[in-house]
């Protein structure tokens, strides 16, 4: 009897400690599937953007495979057990492009987003963000002409209000293409920012511990290859 709880309890353990492996196939996949293995795997990005992944899963697109949207994929990996983004099988690195389309109410568009998360590591990708034929506006300011467009960047990393975010890493990407706003430098590749609440009482000092960019292939991007700012740049020490 004890034998028989003991392994019972055992195997619940396994069950709550699991990792999910999740693939996304953009030819024989089907988002109505388990999207679990090779065999079953889901078709889109919006489906993966409807999980909320746990500390040690993993979602993997198929090599040779193109999508179009934004990732912006749910949860936060764990010290040792970071959520990892990568792909399977033989051929070119997957492609994801945003196209300039933005999320939601965004200001700015952007292939792949991660918000208030840490121990997360996206590798193996090929990243464009690029509008064909979009036509830049002109702005006028004291008499002086400046042409915009829709501020574009490949990976969006944003902290608000979080605390320490740890541990994020960038491994062997491909980001290219991305033809962003050339007035800001606030745009491009990859641009990673804290941010806060208009209401101050609601502001907490925020901070990355651990942004590592390894193996990445970063041009024809506008404005800028990596980029950061920090609303808490002008601070006291204590």
């Amino acid at each position: 009897m004890k034998l028989i709880l003991f392994v019972s309890l055992l195997f619940t353990a396994l069950i709550i400690d699991g990792q999910t492996s999740y693939f996304v196939d953009d030819i024989s996949g089907n988002d109505h599937n388990k999207g679990t293995s090779k065999n079953s795997a889901f078709r889109t990005v919006e489906k993966i953007n409807q999980l909320n992944l746990s500390p040690g899963d993993s979602v993997f697109f198929r090599r040779g495979g193109a999508w179009v949207g934004n990732l912006e994929f749910k949860g936060s990996g764990s010290e040792n057990k970071r959520i990892v983004i990568g792909a399977f099988g033989n051929g070119p690195a997957p492609l994801l492009d945003a196209r300039g389309v933005k999320a939601g109410a965004e200001k700015a568009s952007y292939t792949i987003r991660l918000f208030n998360q840490e121990y997360i590591e996206i590798r193996d990708l090929k990243i464009k963000n690029f509008l064909p034929f979009e036509k830049p506006r002109i702005l006028e300011n004291r008499g002086n002409q400046s042409f915009v467009k829709t501020p574009k960047m490949g990976i969006y990393i944003e902290g608000k209000d979080c605390g320490t975010l740890h541990d994020i890493h960038l491994i062997n990407l491909e980001i290219c293409d991305v033809n962003g706003d050339m007035s800001t430098k606030h745009n491009g590749g990859i641009f990673a920012e804290i941010t806060w609440n208009e209401d101050e009482s609601k502001r907490v000092k925020s901070n990355f511990n651990g942004l590592y960019t390894e193996g990445c292939y970063i041009h024809h991007v506008d404005r800028t290859g990596w980029s950061n700012t920090s609303v808490w740049w002008n601070r006291s020490l204590s």
